[in-house]
């Protein structure tokens, strides 16, 4: 059971955290952020001042090595380290496709950008990162991609040729089809799949769905 002493001591560790990490990465006076990190941990200004007095010896020998390595210090190391690469990585992402790369959640985009990446960033590190985000992958996933060249999986390119056929089906009934219709036009053309396929493949095609009547119809 979390006890109010726990609490209070996670929080204090998470606003010194957070302290070096701003101070590594934006061009903030103490007091700036000392007030950004009070606003989002919903704590007074003072208290978070106070941390950081207290702290103020391992917060110096993190940031410049100036006072012996403790077992504490290592962690907070760990740590800043930890959110920094992290920031690093979440601008390469954007470069590489923002989170639209997380929402479309296609598993050979993101084996391309962890293949762009992974010199930089390390295998397990980007995998770690991705599934945060909500783009689950692992590293064995990624490994199964490199054992075959990087080129696409069975299941990859089946998805590939049905996707162009129900792409056939939809633009031959004028593009108007949602997932309901689509499945019975399917069922109808004798092809198998189930609702929750249709609708995957809806995706990886790029349907939308039913496109708005024309008013003047």
């Amino acid at each position: 059971m979390t006890t109010r002493r726990d609490a209070d001591e996670s929080l204090r560790r998470e606003a010194v955290v957070s302290y070096m990490r701003l101070y590594l990465t934006e061009d903030l006076t103490h007091t700036d952020t000392c007030g950004r990190i009070a606003h989002r941990l919903d704590v007074p200004p003072e208290t978070v001042r106070r941390w950081i007095r207290e702290m103020s010896e391992e917060i110096s020998e993190v940031l410049y090595g100036r006072f012996p390595q403790r077992q504490e210090n290592r962690q907070l190391r760990r740590e800043l380290e930890r959110a920094h690469l992290n920031e690093q990585i979440h601008r390469s992402l954007a470069a590489f496709g923002g989170e639209g790369l997380v929402r479309r959640y296609h598993v050979a985009e993101l084996v391309e950008f962890i293949r762009t990446h992974r010199d930089e960033f390390g295998v397990e590190t980007l995998c770690r990162t991705l599934t945060e985000l909500g783009a689950p992958i692992s590293a064995s996933t990624f490994y199964a991609y490199q054992s075959r060249g990087f080129g696409p999986s069975a299941r990859e390119l089946t998805d590939a040729v049905d996707a162009n056929t129900l792409w056939d089906l939809w633009d031959a009934h004028g593009r108007r089809f949602g997932r309901r219709r689509l499945w019975q036009a399917g069922q109808d053309a004798g092809l198998d799949w189930g609702r929750d396929r249709v609708e995957r493949l809806m995706r990886i095609a790029g349907i939308s769905g039913a496109a708005p009547r024309d008013s003047s119809e």
